[in-house]
């Protein structure tokens, strides 16, 4: 089964062995600087969690996202750039074997100033 089949935001809940792979993300923070210009500049954090079955499959999924985030870092426009930081590997032993990885990324964009849904 492929990662993009098992996408989940703000998910609470374990995933099960049958949504493995699988990822969680969450837009943690958000940070906005006043431009000239009428414009915000803004940084947005977002936590990736992906979880495997197997650490291959972790890093297999992780060489995917930054693929595709590689492929188009201004998401087709929307976005000044992108960048994948830091990310780390778990692994814990419950019934199966889960292996689990956090990344953080950063998408800085612009924005009409006190508009945050206008570029």
């Amino acid at each position: 089964m492929a990662l993009k089949d098992n996408i989940f935001a703000w998910r609470d809940t374990p995933l099960q062995a049958t949504e493995l792979p699988g990822l969680i993300y969450r837009d943690r923070t958000e940070t906005k600087d006043f431009l000239t210009f009428g414009r915000n500049y803004r940084r947005l954090t977002l936590e990736i969690e992906v979880f495997g079955s197997t650490a291959d499959e972790i890093r297999e999924a992780i060489a995917d996202i930054e693929t595709v985030i590689y492929n188009d870092e201004t998401w087709g426009g929307l976005a000044l750039n992108t960048q994948l930081n830091t990310n780390e590997m778990e692994i814990d032993q419950k019934e199966n074997y889960f292996a689990a990885s956090r990344i953080y990324m950063i998408v800085n964009f612009t924005t009409v100033k006190n508009d945050p849904y206008t570029q």
